[in-house]
């Protein structure tokens, strides 16, 4: 119980830009879970972690960070639809530092290891679809779903949704519509419910007033 409070404590401190406190509250929840023997909950704390390793510019204990989660879960075969979003982080990571930057710093965590065929196919995905749908094409309509429940359910994948919401938020590429999306959805995903829904497309904010009154099954 006290790991999963240090959690959401941790979220809340990330999403507010104190990377550090964050930091300091996912390690002493890793250490209780080292402790109490949770290989699944160490995992996933070590897939938080490496984030805040990431906005931090620790790029190499970052990949190191998700990489150790990703291995534990598959070796304990567990958590499909997380390593499938563990994958699509370190891919996308690739596409954003390149192949040039990435890859020697692959080797430095995994010993020289060459990278696998499914981080190579991910990345050659990851380069064709949008980072928010963790290298699937996703509507709208599924993005802001997946995002409410995130947030509201405390998922673990809350936080890489939220990181890439601001991505969105601050790709040029992207249409207007999207951008300002992205802003609205990562405010309510820490919790602000005044958030001005007005310039969103009609749609759009129906769904979101619609999900917001409508509890989760």
């Amino acid at each position: 119980g006290k790991s999963a409070t240090l959690h959401e404590m941790a979220y809340i401190l990330r999403v507010r830009g104190d990377l550090d406190g964050a930091m300091h509250l996912y390690q002493q929840a890793r250490e209780i879970l080292e402790g109490l023997g949770d290989r699944r909950g160490k995992a996933m704390t070590l897939g938080m972690m490496a984030h805040v390793f990431w906005a931090q510019g620790e790029k190499k204990q970052a990949i190191a960070s998700l990489l150790g989660g990703l291995m534990q879960l598959a070796e304990l075969r567990i958590e499909p639809q997380t390593q499938q979003a563990m994958a699509a982080d370190l891919a996308g990571w690739r596409q954003e530092l390149g192949a040039e930057a990435f890859d020697p710093l692959w080797g430095e965590v995994t010993g020289g290891q060459p990278l696998p065929a499914w981080l190579l196919s991910q990345t050659s995905e990851a380069s064709k679809t949008s980072e928010v749908s963790g290298s699937r094409s996703i509507t709208v309509e599924q993005l802001i779903s997946l995002a409410l429940a995130a947030a509201r359910q405390k998922r673990p994948e809350a936080q890489q949704i939220y990181d890439a919401l601001g991505q969105m938020s601050r790709d040029p590429a992207a249409p207007p519509e999207l951008r300002l999306l992205g802003r609205v959805l990562q405010r309510l995903m820490i919790g602000d419910t005044n958030v001005d829904l007005s310039e969103l497309p009609a749609p759009w904010a129906d769904l979101i007033r619609n999900s917001l009154q409508t509890p989760d099954d």
